[in-house]
């Protein structure tokens, strides 16, 4: 399908497995250094039984962009590929008109023999940018359609709006810089007598699972189904590469929270808690013990994943996002989802079922 080099010549390659280090390298090396196109990740999603493409734009032996591509399925038997934060371009954006075309004639031809009916760019390139607008530009003249920050489709695709905490100041620094109500939470959850351990012990897990649903109804929103945090658990946590927080009371676990990883942050993924307990405020918490375990490790930032794009208290992310501004960090801002119709009349179409879909089928949580 896909050669390898050849010495001087700019091309996509796809990247062999002893070239492993060689590519989760150039994406740690990434300002947003994203999980979601580690090579693990590829190993999770591989075990779901989706298939998976680790591409690189490589040139005289180095790499210039690269791009973890899923293949997800759409209705009706339809599919996508599905590029989650990616592909990772060099900071600068060098010669980013070159590869990225290059990277479309290849996705282009990955698609029509996969019966894919469009691929998705998640490129996490900042608004605040100064090639940013140029960026954009370049894609829709491409055949790219950009979706909205409001449109239901979005629900499909990871928050293009998160919140990441500077890990570089003392544990001291930190504290004093949160919202006092925060502070407070976090001290108040500690003298209630509330305990944070990390946990791979099964029956622990499987109290996660159970508060995700529990937290998923009460918040209404839909959930990734409990069989792919199984795998998750399985696939990931055995690599160090997600960790299980758990919150006990009086040795009942009453809060749980998901944490990864990789590069130079910790993800805040998710975390849940027991409606009884809620006035513990054990998820507080349970991410400030997360954000010091980050530190312990020795990672410089922590991601809190996904807050609203702006302050609206009619937005349906307004509660956690006021929840996760409590802990300071500086918003950033990615440009967004690009979609390349393969099959523009399928592409239209699919499009008209999914806003249909979510209208009816609820709002999901940032999905990974």
């Amino acid at each position: 399908m896909l050669k390898f080099p050849k010495e001087g010549v700019l091309e996509v390659i796809e990247v062999p497995k002893i070239e492993k280090e060689k590519f989760d390298q150039f994406v740690k090396n990434s300002s947003a250094s994203s999980f979601l196109q580690s090579w693990s990740w590829g190993d999770f999603q591989e075990s779901l039984g989706r298939k998976v493409w680790r591409l690189a734009i490589e040139e005289r032996g180095k790499f210039l962009a690269t791009a973890l591509v899923v293949k997800r399925d759409l209705p009706f038997s339809k599919y996508y590929l599905d590029l989650p934060q990616g592909p990772v371009l060099e900071d600068s954006l060098g010669e980013y008109q070159k590869i990225l075309r290059l990277l479309i004639e290849e996705l282009t031809k990955l698609s029509q023999r996969e019966g894919a009916i469009f691929f998705r760019f998640e490129l996490t390139v900042e608004e605040e940018n100064k090639l940013a607008g140029e960026l954009v530009s370049f894609l829709k003249k491409e055949g790219f359609f950009r979706l909205t920050k409001i449109s239901p489709a979005h629900s499909q695709v990871q928050p293009p709006d998160t919140l990441v905490l500077d890990l570089t100041p003392s544990e001291e620094e930190l504290l004093a810089a949160m919202r006092s109500s925060t502070r407070y939470a976090i001290r108040f959850s500690k003298r209630k007598g509330v305990e944070v351990e990390k946990s791979q012990k099964s029956f622990d897990f499987e109290k996660f699972l159970e508060l995700s649903y529990e937290t998923a109804k009460r918040n209404r929103f839909v959930d990734q189904p409990l069989s792919y945090y199984k795998k998750m658990f399985e696939v990931l946590v055995p690599q160090n590469f997600v960790q299980l927080f758990v919150a006990k009371f009086g040795g009942e676990i009453i809060a749980t929270g998901w944490i990864a990883f990789f590069g130079k942050r910790g993800f805040y993924l998710r975390a849940n808690s027991q409606t009884k307990y809620r006035n513990l405020q054990a998820p507080y918490l349970i991410l400030w013990e997360a954000i010091l375990e980050a530190k312990r490790r020795g990672y410089k930032e922590f991601d809190l994943w996904g807050i609203a794009p702006t302050d609206d208290p009619r937005h349906p992310w307004a509660g956690f996002s006021y929840f996760k501004k409590g802990f300071r960090g500086v918003p950033h801002h990615y440009i967004g989802v690009f979609d390349y119709p393969v099959d523009k009349s399928k592409y239209i179409l699919s499009k008209g079922i999914n806003f249909f879909r979510q209208l009816f089928k609820g709002r999901l949580g940032s999905r990974y």
